[in-house]
């Protein structure tokens, strides 16, 4: 336990000296033992150091029940705490950047070996979660993002995941080259990505995928005269 030096003045002793814990029998002062109002003397008991470790084994001897509790509350309350951290992240969101990059810049090394080491494994569990997650609304805007991003020229801009869902949306599930009603799509770029087209939003529309298909790197003029031709035969 740890040795105070008596008081200076004789009023402090009765605050510092003569308080002995019933647990562990050590006499402490009293500042090191936390206030409790309907005691006699507005204390616990018990020592600080006598109440953290029990604390400690209480929580150790009770996790999995705190778990079971903590994920029953998250489960009822998904939608509040949802809307919680999002408020949140909106109201903090440059701050929050900006401590993430610096994290990130300060711990980039550790950060790579953990993720590598987690991967290295976790590959079946990994790719099981992400084939699910493709298979989402989001996932597959995500996806059909990244693969517009890899062909995409040298400064252009990138797609992004929020892009390719308004381009989705804006189609309304119609296709805008041939005007029949579909439910899975394909991203199009009016001008081909190999022609020059850019991922800007004007270039790019929702269409079903025999028209995106059959017009593949054709520019929309020339594809279109193929189709009508094909047409009147």
């Amino acid at each position: 336990m740890t040795t105070y030096a008596q008081p200076a003045l004789p009023e402090l002793e009765p605050l510092l000296w003569g308080k002995r814990c019933s647990k562990c029998g050590e006499s402490e002062p009293v500042v090191e033992y936390c206030e409790r109002s309907n005691s006699n003397d507005g204390r616990r008991s018990h020592c600080k150091v006598c109440v953290a470790a029990y604390q400690r084994a209480y929580k150790q001897s009770h996790k999995d029940e705190a778990a079971a509790y903590r994920r029953a509350y998250e489960e009822e309350n998904r939608a509040e705490i949802a809307a919680t951290k999002h408020a949140y992240y909106e109201a903090h969101k440059e701050e929050i950047a900006a401590y993430d990059r610096a994290y990130r810049g300060a711990n980039g090394e550790k950060i790579a070996a953990r993720m590598s080491a987690y991967s290295q494994g976790h590959t079946e569990e990994i790719a099981a979660r992400m084939s699910a997650y493709r298979k989402t609304p989001r996932g597959r805007a995500v996806d059909r993002a990244n693969r517009a991003r890899r062909r995409a020229r040298q400064g252009g801009q990138y797609l992004t995941a929020a892009m390719i869902q308004e381009v989705q949306d804006a189609a309304n599930g119609v296709c805008l080259y041939c005007g029949e009603h579909f439910e899975e799509g394909h991203i199009d770029h009016i001008i081909p990505v190999s022609k020059g087209g850019t991922n800007d939003r004007e270039n790019l529309v929702y269409c079903c995928a025999y028209c995106n298909m059959s017009k593949g790197d054709k520019l929309l003029g020339d594809w279109l005269r193929e189709e009508q031709a094909g047409g009147e035969q």
